[in-house]
């Protein structure tokens, strides 16, 4: 909805904002953060597509522009941000997270380098969503769901039913955000 809402402004700074602010209250952790914020620039990368979306191009698209998306904002409240680090340190762990996310775009856009001698099962395996102790997490679901349209970008239908039927997985999270993001390749009419 941050997307839909700011978009005609063209300025990511303002969905930024608004999506971190929400995220921290309904999640607070850097993956359910920045994971939110992966997604919530691919969409709006594909929103300002006016052009044919190419093979890999977003998942590069998101990499490349991790300074946009990737940094530790500035509008955290101070006092949330002073309480959660009382139980870790959340700046190395937004670190990590930004890592992780920029290693398993990397995977994904490696798998789809191979064409079709990638094994979709291999790839979503190791992006981490066959494990139950993080395939729910929005770092995760934001990257896969990227990996989908990108894959699928000439047929969004089957972008959403892969992600759907990717048993072992957090399908219905997957076919969701795959949806929006598909959604968004196809424009907002």
């Amino acid at each position: 909805p941050h997307i839909i809402k700011n978009f005609l402004s063209g300025d990511f700074k303002i969905i930024y904002r608004e999506i971190v602010k929400d995220s921290m209250l309904t999640h607070g952790h850097p993956r359910a953060i920045l994971g939110a914020l992966c997604y919530a620039y691919a969409a709006y990368y594909l929103l300002s597509k006016t052009n044919t979306l190419t093979y890999s191009e977003l998942i590069f698209a998101v990499s490349d522009s991790i300074g946009l998306w990737g940094e530790i904002s500035q509008d955290m409240e101070p006092d949330w941000f002073s309480g959660c680090e009382k139980y870790y340190d959340y700046q190395s762990e937004w670190r990590n997270v930004r890592e992780n996310i920029v290693q398993n775009l990397k995977i994904a856009g490696e798998a789809l380098s191979k064409g079709v001698l990638e094994i979709e099962h291999d790839t979503l395996n190791a992006l981490g969503c066959f494990d139950r102790k993080i395939n729910g997490a929005g770092d995760i679901a934001a990257v896969t769901a990227i990996y989908f349209v990108s894959k699928y970008a000439n047929n969004p239908v089957l972008a959403i039913k892969q992600a759907a039927n990717s048993f072992g997985s957090d399908t219905d999270t997957l076919a969701a955000m795959t949806g929006g993001l598909a959604g968004s390749l196809c424009g907002l009419e």
